[in-house]
This record gives C-alpha cells, structure tokens and sequence, in this order.
C-alpha cells in the first residue's frame, strides 16, 4: 500500500480496511472485535497487532527513514487513537453475554 504516510491519511485507511471486523466502544473504553451480529472485547491486543502490520504495510516501498517512522510503535498507537475516534468508534448496546 503506497501512501504519503500522513497519520490522518493511515487512520482512515486502517478504519476502512477493519470497518466491518472492529469497533471501539468509548463508554467502556475498549476494542471490540465484530463477527457477524456477535461482538466480544479484545482482551488480546488483537487491535494494536493488526495495526502494527498495518503500518509496516505502510512503509514499505517508502525510503529508509520514512520507513522507520512509519514502522514506529508510536506511528501504530497513532494510528489507533486515531481510528478510535473516527469511523470505528460506535456506541454499541452492551451484549447479552457481557457480564458488566
């Protein structure tokens, strides 16, 4: 995936390319992994992994140094802040089997 490495722009890219798998749910401050109708939270940093690869996606084909940035730890966790708080963020109803 070619980008110009803008963290707006992998934010948004990630966002899309998860639409349908992750939501961020903001009043219980948690990643939730969506399959089909069911949803469950992510209790093993299943969102951060997907964005590391993500993001080395992301670098690859760039030069050396734009690279490394975009292979930072601090580019991943960008990048899920970031999609947090934009098209994955939802206001799910909490599940039947959520025994909060």
């Amino acid at each position: 995936m070619k980008t110009n490495g803008t963290l707006h722009e992998l934010a948004l890219a990630f966002a899309e390319r998860h639409r349908h798998d992750l939501r961020y749910v903001a009043a219980r401050r948690q990643w939730h992994l969506l399959e089909g109708v069911n949803r469950k939270p992510d209790t093993t940093l299943k969102v951060l992994n997907l964005a590391r690869i993500f993001a080395r996606e992301a670098a690859a084909g760039h030069k050396p140094s734009v690279e490394k940035k975009l292979r930072s730890v601090g580019t991943r966790d960008a990048i899920v802040r970031m999609a947090r708080k934009g098209r994955l963020a939802a206001d799910l109803p909490p599940s039947t089997d959520d025994p909060r």
